[in-house]
């Protein structure tokens, strides 16, 4: 969803940083399972940020469960959750397209639900700042946007354009 092309365009991350996206397949529900597989696939205590749209999230925020039962002292799961109560993607790529409006539940509530902290920021400034400070175990960022913005695609260039359609 938009969620991933806000990724592309924004996120700055380290050297030595991975990244698990499942861009290009327009899969919902998958960065938080794929953020939780990342950190019970290493050895040692490990922090995963996940990056999810409202929409995606909700899809499999049972999941959070899974991280609260199988995770080690040091193991960090911070969610950045865009809430813009809307399938964005569908939405600004289909005209017509109905049943795209989302109710939410509070996600700073549902963070404690799951034994984690939340915590609500309407100045996207804040991001930062709240990564670093997040403590061990989950963190839920619940970060509301406005629903009328939309991410545009990058586009590529003719050369690229003519290597992908090559075959």
């Amino acid at each position: 969803g938009d969620v991933t092309l806000w990724g592309g365009l924004c996120l700055k991350l380290k050297g030595g940083s991975r990244t698990l996206s499942s861009e290009h397949l327009g899969t919902m529900g998958y960065s938080l399972c794929a953020g939780i597989a990342a950190i019970f696939s290493r050895p040692e205590p490990a922090t995963s940020l996940v990056l999810a749209g409202d929409g995606g999230f909700q899809m499999t925020l049972q999941e959070l469960a899974t991280f609260q039962q199988g995770k080690r002292p040091g193991d960090r799961l911070i969610v950045i959750v865009l809430d813009n109560r809307l399938l964005g993607r569908v939405i600004f790529g289909f005209d017509g397209a109905k049943g795209c409006d989302l109710l939410g539940p509070d996600f700073c509530e549902l963070a404690k639900v799951y034994g984690g902290h939340g915590y609500r920021l309407d100045d996207a400034v804040e991001i930062g700042r709240h990564v670093r400070d997040a403590a061990d175990g989950l963190t839920i960022l619940h970060v509301p946007i406005d629903p009328t913005l939309k991410a545009d695609m990058a586009t590529f260039k003719d050369g690229a354009t003519k290597m992908m359609n090559s075959g």
